[in-house]
């Protein structure tokens, strides 16, 4: 493990920023909401960086919405609830531990797309993303002005 600061980060075999994986941690454990702008596979996402609960809870609530959508109430609860209980089952025992296990994804809510013309897709989605594959960040969303 390589120390910076406080924090320890690991080395893994796809390596990713350890600043960014800093941030991260900060957002998952304290619930910090930040604007941020991702270099993906040379596609910007801008977006605001929320913590993996958050969008595990929001992921199964526009999941289930759709069913209840679809006539299925029930089956959009129990979903709903399953999804509540898998957020609080992986997050909350990651902040029981005293260190920190390499972080693998990064969420973003309210997330645009640059597309290929240069314009920003509408936001209102949810996007998930490799932390191995962000090429570049940086603090602040992109807006249309």
């Amino acid at each position: 493990m390589t120390t910076h600061g406080a924090s320890q980060v690991s080395k893994t075999s796809t390596p990713h920023d350890w600043f960014l994986e800093l941030l991260l941690n900060m957002v998952n454990d304290h619930g910090l909401n930040v604007g941020i702008t991702l270099t993906v596979g040379g596609t910007q996402v801008s977006g605001e960086l929320v913590s993996g609960a958050e969008f595990i809870k929001n992921f199964g609530s526009t999941f289930s919405g759709a069913l209840k959508r679809a006539g299925a109430g029930d089956a959009a609860a129990s979903l709903q609830a399953k999804y509540e209980t898998m957020a609080a089952q992986v997050y909350d025992a990651k902040k029981a531990e005293s260190a920190h296990e390499p972080l693998t994804f990064i969420h973003l809510r309210d997330a645009r797309i640059v597309g290929p013309n240069g314009v920003l897709q509408p936001p209102q989605i949810w996007w998930r993303g490799r932390l191995s594959e962000v090429q570049g960040w940086s603090l602040g969303v992109l807006n249309k002005e």
